[in-house]
């Protein structure tokens, strides 16, 4: 037999997707380990993985060079191959990590940009064995199969570097550490995490940077705060947020003032302080039903909800007085329960698959 969502879970979901929409902000904030540091990926990576020679099939070489730094709350970014030639795509970027054993350049106009950027004062590091089946296929590095040639071969030469030392080599304002290994074998290797950070760390620290880590990732968009809290890492300490939030992974959307987190925890959280301190007010805060049509007026709110059927609307609403009377049109049961300390209201109902007009005002209305 069919079975239908878990009515908690729908709520949980709900919830998510109505913050999502509501998650372009002005105010950003990070609290994480060093930022502008990219690895290149390219649409090649997925071709590679067939037979009969397949160069990766669990992506290790993407994998073994990421999680290191991830997992040291650095918040990597991929970066597209292709995408390098568009005007200003990587200075946003002080180190980029690249290997070709596992994915391969489609066009050698890919390679000037890079180049650009390196002389311009960016870091690459590239990390490769050559020992990915893939180099040999017949393309514009090694002229359709013509010669002995592997897509880096190109990279390096317009670099002017060679030596596969580790070492940072100056190229321009910036520099380039070429490692001979294959990220798949760094994966597997105890001492591989640590190998990769410290080629970072050698690249920001040639830039005049630093290489800054720690256990969790930790960003806020406006009144909305995303938290992981990461195991494998350099610290297995708790995280802990005080303040006013709702969990907007958890359904019923209670308040809570401290909260403790731990390796593998993840968290999305609304910040009712912050938006106490900068929505005007009254104000749907979270909601696990659409709210649309919103308007206020000396203490009192007015808004058109929708939902699925047989899914439940449950709104923090900030409400600085408690409510003097609630209507729902067309009238269905409810339930509200009002925090006078935190100024809030959490409001219950039935989601229909109609608009509902919910109607709220306060004495000083």
């Amino acid at each position: 037999e069919r079975e239908g969502i878990p009515l908690d879970y729908a709520t949980q979901i709900l919830t998510v997707i109505n913050a999502l929409n509501d998650m372009r902000q002005e105010h950003v904030e990070f609290d994480c380990g060093t930022r502008g540091v990219g690895i290149l990926v390219a649409d090649t990576m997925m071709f590679q993985r067939a037979d009969p020679h397949p160069s990766d099939s669990g992506l290790g070489f993407f994998y073994g060079l990421a999680l290191p730094l991830l997992k040291a709350g650095i918040p990597l970014e991929p970066v597209h191959l292709e995408n390098s030639v568009l005007p200003g795509e990587l200075d946003a970027y002080r180190v980029l990590l690249l290997t070709y054993e596992g994915q391969k350049p489609l066009n050698p106009d890919y390679h000037a940009a890079i180049e650009r950027w390196v002389r311009d004062g960016g870091a690459l590091i590239y990390v490769g064995d050559g020992s990915d089946p893939y180099h040999g296929v017949r393309e514009w590095w090694n002229e359709e199969g013509t010669i002995e040639r592997a897509p880096y071969d190109d990279l390096f030469e317009r670099l002017g570097v060679s030596s596969m030392d580790g070492t940072p080599w100056r190229v321009g304002d910036g520099c380039v550490i070429l490692v001979h290994d294959h990220p798949a074998v760094v994966q597997h290797d105890s001492a591989g995490p640590s190998r990769v950070r410290d080629w970072v760390r050698m690249a920001l620290e040639f830039g005049g940077g630093t290489l800054e880590m720690q256990h969790y990732l930790k960003m806020r968009r406006g009144p909305y705060i995303a938290l992981a809290v990461l195991d494998e890492s350099i610290s297995r300490d708790p995280v802990q947020v005080t303040g006013t939030f709702v969990n907007l992974f958890d359904p019923t959307l209670e308040l809570h003032d401290a909260m403790t987190f731990h390796p593998g925890d993840v968290a999305l959280l609304y910040d009712v302080n912050w938006g106490k301190e900068r929505l005007a007010q009254p104000a749907v805060a979270v909601a696990s039903t659409r709210v649309r049509q919103v308007q206020r007026s000396d203490g009192a709110i007015v808004f058109q909800t929708r939902g699925p059927k047989n899914t439940v609307a449950r709104l923090q609403i900030l409400l600085p007085e408690a409510p003097a009377e609630i209507e729902l049109v067309p009238p269905q049961a409810f339930e509200q329960r009002y925090d006078a300390v935190a100024g809030t209201l959490l409001l219950s109902f039935d989601n229909i698959a109609e608009d509902v007009e919910v109607r709220i005002q306060t004495h000083s209305n």
